[in-house]
């Protein structure tokens, strides 16, 4: 994937692996637009290099967040090539857990909004905008996710 001259839009990009690979867009010449709730967190890593990063607070499951993101995006970097879903929160919690108590709905739902909506919902907000920049049949949208879910019954709810 060329990343000299390109705009990725990542969530989470304030920390983890999405930190990671927003240094490695820039690193590389590219531009990063900057997804995530953590305000402190994504300001002073947007500070440290303003030309090429720009940090958004958004909440991935809110239509109207991301529209505004992605459409300041756009506006400073001309457009967006890359999207790479890196927003996302676990639950500790195990589906029955050592006392007998079962997980929270609640909870798991939340998990759900965040890791499966959300990661939708920034999707099929980009592509309309990648599609014009980007003039093949496959766009570049990432997502991310682990092994955990490969584990035993005992692990966390939301894998």
């Amino acid at each position: 994937m060329k990343l000299k001259g390109s705009t990725a839009v990542i969530t989470g990009g304030a920390s983890g692996l999405g930190r990671a690979f927003a240094e490695r867009v820039v690193a590389e010449g590219g531009n990063v637009a900057v997804l995530d709730l953590n305000k402190e967190v994504g300001e002073e890593f947007a500070a440290s290099n303003p030309s090429r990063i720009a940090y958004f607070q958004v909440d991935v499951t809110s239509e109207e967040s991301v529209k505004a993101a992605l459409t300041a995006a756009v506006a400073k970097f001309g457009g967006i090539h890359i999207v790479l879903n890196s927003a996302g929160i676990s639950s500790p919690c195990r589906v029955l857990n050592n006392k007998g108590a079962v997980h929270s709905m609640e909870h798991f739902d939340k998990v759900i909004r965040i890791n499966l909506h959300g990661t939708f919902n920034v999707i099929r907000l980009a592509l309309p905008i990648i599609a014009k920049q980007v003039r093949r049949s496959s766009p570049n949208v990432i997502w991310l996710s682990n092994c955990l879910g490969n584990s035993s019954f005992f692990s966390p709810a939301n894998f």
